[in-house]
């Protein structure tokens, strides 16, 4: 153990050798959450791929999983108002559902591949 700099802190890290260098066996806090949603995957792998720089600010932070939970709440939200909306604009309802369940399908397919693509753009891809 190498003696920490802050007079009286008590550290207890592992060291590993690399080369002729002693390097900590450092990581990062391990995520609370595994599974938020599907809106908080996709983000993830938004940050990931585009933002690598906010990705790693967020994951050294300490704030990733938060950050995740609250894109996957507001999206959610974000989808169901959208859904909900949209039908009724529509009249795409229960009645429609119970005389022709094929084309309520269709309906409400579409209308959800629409709010997605919404929600993606104004708060995923953001």
């Amino acid at each position: 153990m190498i003696p920490s700099l802050t007079k009286g802190a008590k550290m207890n890290v592992e060291y590993r050798k690399e080369d002729e260098m002693m390097m900590p066996n450092l990581s990062p806090a391990q995520s609370q959450a595994t599974d938020l949603g599907v809106f908080a995957a996709r983000r993830l792998r938004f940050l990931k791929e585009e933002k690598p720089a906010l990705y790693t600010d967020l994951l050294t932070s300490g704030k990733l999983d938060a950050h995740l939970a609250e894109i996957d709440k507001s999206a959610s939200e974000m989808m169901e108002a959208l859904v909900r909306r949209t039908a009724k604009a529509q009249g795409i309802d229960e009645s429609l559902k119970r005389e022709d369940p094929v084309r309520w399908a269709q309906s409400m397919g579409e209308i959800q591949a629409t709010a997605d693509g919404t929600v993606m753009r104004e708060v995923v891809l953001t």
